[in-house]
């Protein structure tokens, strides 16, 4: 599962994130996107099909939470916020996306 961010005017990518890195299993994600103002960003807050909750910044695409929220889960222990590889932003070029390197 893959969430993308794009411009409302024009609808270019902004910032893309995959939830799911090489999504071997076709995690089809069926739960809803929760829009949130915090006081200091707006966020999107997922709870996928693979065990883990996600919040993430929807101005930026900066991954702020990955969680895993099921103990069966044996994919993967947690996301690890400080390397990101599953987020791509916009370079300003239509179409063109780039990996942000945090």
């Amino acid at each position: 599962m893959t969430v993308w961010a794009r411009d409302a005017d024009t609808g270019v990518a902004k910032w893309v994130y995959q939830l799911t890195p090489h999504d071997e299993w076709d995690y089809d994600a069926i739960n809803e996107m929760i829009l949130a103002n915090q006081e200091m960003r707006k966020v999107l807050v997922h709870f996928d099909r693979n065990g883990f909750g996600y919040t993430i910044d929807r101005t930026t695409g900066e991954p702020l939470v990955g969680k895993n929220l099921i103990p069966a889960v044996n994919w993967a222990t947690k996301v690890d916020l400080d390397k990101a590889p599953n987020l791509w932003t916009s370079l300003g070029r239509e179409g063109i996306l780039d990996r942000r390197k945090w």
